[in-house]
């Protein structure tokens, strides 16, 4: 009886941990969100597991044989119990600065996006640092786009090519999940710079204007106002 309660146990804490990530949105900080349906059904799989548990019986035959599924390993529930148990340990968070640390970044790196087919016509602030990197890549010639406005949010990345007055506003591209995490970014100037932290998740407003980053010429954004904002309902960006 004892084993019975312990693995629904250990499957209902699957559910529910599954459940609440997908209900607070922090799900989204592990996958891409065409997954999220997907996520809730493994949560109900747990859920039916667990019945299927409980009311299992020893018999071999039956609604015993009919829930069969419910004869589960131990090494398989402990196997399924570890995200649990880290979800508890480690607080949820996106990717950040953190995770370019073991990275090469380069500013091929952080603009190589693939080209995408977009119908909807964007206005300069509802673009996102993957909209102006795609948009610099579809250019003839990106000095064309100087003098253009944008209003986008990233997360602060320093490293030591970067001088006082410059930044780069990142953000990552998720395909499937946080595994295969791509950095994107924007270079930006402002006199400001040096006073936000890496990290920092900020909005920045200005408009662009062809310049020079670890001796490529590029286009860098010169901010006009930045302000610190906290991280996205969905820190990610989709290609």
């Amino acid at each position: 009886m004892l084993e019975r309660v312990l693995k629904v146990a250990f499957m209902l804490a699957m559910a529910v941990f599954l459940f609440t990530r997908v209900s607070g949105n922090t799900i989204l900080y592990y996958i891409n969100d065409r997954f999220v349906g997907l996520t809730l059904l493994a949560a109900a799989g747990f859920l039916v597991l667990a019945v299927g548990i409980w009311f299992a019986t020893d018999s071999a035959d039956g609604a015993g044989q009919a829930l069969a599924l419910g004869r589960v390993s131990w090494g398989g529930l402990l196997l399924v119990s570890l995200p649990v148990l880290l979800g508890v340990i480690v607080t949820p968070r996106p990717l950040g600065a953190a995770a370019l640390s073991n990275r090469e970044v380069s500013l091929e790196s952080l603009t190589s996006v693939a080209l995408q087919e977009r119908t909807a016509v964007l206005r300069a602030s509802e673009r996102t640092v993957l909209d102006w990197l795609i948009e610099f890549q579809r250019a003839d010639n990106p000095a064309d786009l100087s003098g253009q406005e944008a209003q986008v949010i990233g997360f602060v990345y320093r490293d030591s090519r970067f001088t006082d007055d410059t930044f780069m506003a990142g953000r990552f591209i998720v395909s499937c999940c946080v595994a295969d995490a791509d950095p994107i970014g924007l270079i930006v100037q402002s006199a400001d710079a040096g006073q936000f932290a890496e990290d920092q998740w900020l909005e920045i407003r200005g408009a662009f204007q062809m310049g020079t980053f670890d001796g490529q010429e590029t286009p860098l954004l010169i901010a006009t106002e930045i302000n610190p904002v906290d991280p996205p309902a969905q820190p990610y960006l989709y290609p």
